[in-house]
């Protein structure tokens, strides 16, 4: 995959974080944020199985055995994700909640370039990045009131 079309998913994938946590947060206060987060998560995994399977990888599925058990828990933040903007949507507002959301997720990947975990590339801190960050802070406290 290019880089061109790498921005383009890099946007849609934006598009839809963007507009998911809202649509279950609103089912969440039509049905309890728990039961949202269990539709949101079934729904997913229904159609992630059907993609798999019908792509004819499935069988590569039998390769999780031979992972590292701390992938494993990228479900759990999975979760974590769906059901706990689920319950801070409603409380401090998307604009609100999004900010915080997306200056926690740069400065977390900042760190792990950082220090190269995760198997991501190693990118040091530099006094750009850095200031970046400082920028990234102030801007969450002017929306966040």
């Amino acid at each position: 995959m290019d880089k061109s079309f790498s921005v383009i998913m890099a946007i849609i994938v934006g598009i839809c974080q963007g507009v998911q946590s809202p649509i279950n947060a609103a089912l969440g206060k039509v049905i309890t944020p728990k039961v949202a987060a269990f539709n949101s998560v079934l729904v997913s995994t229904i159609i992630m199985f059907l993609i798999v399977l019908f792509s004819g990888t499935f069988k590569e599925y039998s390769n999780i055995k031979n992972i590292s058990p701390l992938y494993w828990i990228g479900g759990v933040f999975g979760i974590a994700i769906v059901f706990l903007s689920i319950k801070v949507i409603p409380i401090l507002g998307t604009t609100s909640a999004f900010s915080i959301f997306i200056a926690v997720q740069l400065i977390v990947g900042v760190l792990l370039n950082q220090f190269g975990l995760l198997g991501v590339a190693k990118i040091p801190m530099d006094p750009v990045r850095f200031m970046g960050v400082i920028l990234l802070l102030v801007a969450v406290k002017m929306v966040v009131r």
